[in-house]
Order: structure tokens, then sequence, then C-alpha cells
């Protein structure tokens, strides 16, 4: 099952509204859900980021300690100081570039 995320917008009586939409496509139907909306749409993709990086951090810090866990307890007179930058470069630096450049393709439209 996978998730599209899409920017939409629509005309109200204060002017466009922007908003950000996650669809997930069920067999009984389709469940939309907005994670965001303004009348801005610099901001309203501002805060989309912000907060994908914000669940891509709690993710991160959740898959190390339970990496950290489990090596701890096969190898309990090991330290693994040194597991968290790698996990964190390997897994930030394409996801933010690639939601960086989809921003800047918005927004120049």
């Amino acid at each position: 099952m996978s998730k599209i995320t899409s920017i939409c917008h629509r005309r109200t009586a204060a002017g466009l509204e922007f908003a950000v939409v996650e669809c997930l496509p069920l067999k009984s139907g389709e469940m939309k859900s907005v994670l965001n909306s303004g009348h801005k749409v610099r901001e309203v993709l501002q805060t989309f980021m912000r907060d994908q990086r914000q669940v891509l951090n709690l993710w991160n810090d959740d898959v190390k300690a339970q990496v950290r866990e489990h090596l701890d307890e096969k190898y309990p007179t090991r330290t693994w100081a040194s597991l968290s930058n790698p996990l964190k470069s390997k897994w930030h630096a394409p996801f933010l570039k690639r939601e960086w450049l989809l921003v800047k393709a918005k927004v120049a439209v």
C-alpha cells in the first residue's frame, strides 16, 4: 500500500488556499487527509517539510535505539557511539535534497 502526497489549491472568499493532502488508496475507497493548509504556498510547503524532517528524526532515533539495544544485548562489552552518524547521513541527505528540489520547483510555478 503506498501513500500519495500532493499539494492542492482551491479558491475561497479570502483568495487561494493551498493544502498538502495525503491519499491512501484502500479497497473500500480512498482515504484523504489534509496534512496542513494555508494561503501562502511557500509556508505550507515549508511546514510540511519541517514536519517530515521531525518524523524522520524520530524514526531515525527509534531505529538507532532498537539497533543499540540489540547490539548491547548481543555484545555487552562494546560501545556503539559511531553508529549514529552514518545512519543519519545515509538516510537524511537524499530525503532532504529531494524535498528541497520539490519545494523550489513548486514555489517557482
